[in-house]
């Protein structure tokens, strides 16, 4: 979980007026989801963090290689549809990875 998912401008307007979705309501959701069971070595906030972001990855590279329709991959013609049904999500995600981002960022020197 090193970056931010990309997600185009028009999709990343969840909330009307520009809003972004609240931390606390990111961070609920991806404590109680299950991408860690299917994708990661888990369940925790952590795990379905991880495991959304390789699901986030699988689907777009199904799509990019064409593999649609299948039982294993993605079920999208194009990456519009997948953002449009996932664009609360990978927003949450965002979020989330900026605060952590924050979190662990080296510290900076007073002078």
């Amino acid at each position: 979980m090193t970056k931010q998912l990309y997600i185009s401008e028009f999709h990343s307007d969840v909330y009307s007026g520009g809003n972004t979705i609240p931390w606390d309501a990111a961070a609920n959701y991806f404590r109680n989801a299950h991408f860690g069971k299917f994708y990661a070595d888990g369940e925790g906030l952590l795990e379905n963090l991880i495991g959304f972001e390789k699901f986030y990855d699988k689907q777009l590279a199904a799509i990019a290689n064409g593999d649609l329709n299948t039982w294993t991959e993605s079920s999208y013609d194009c990456d519009d549809d997948f953002f449009d049904d996932w664009k609360w999500e990978i927003c949450a995600f965002n979020v989330l990875c900026e605060g952590f981002g924050k979190l662990f960022a080296p510290a900076k020197e007073v002078a």
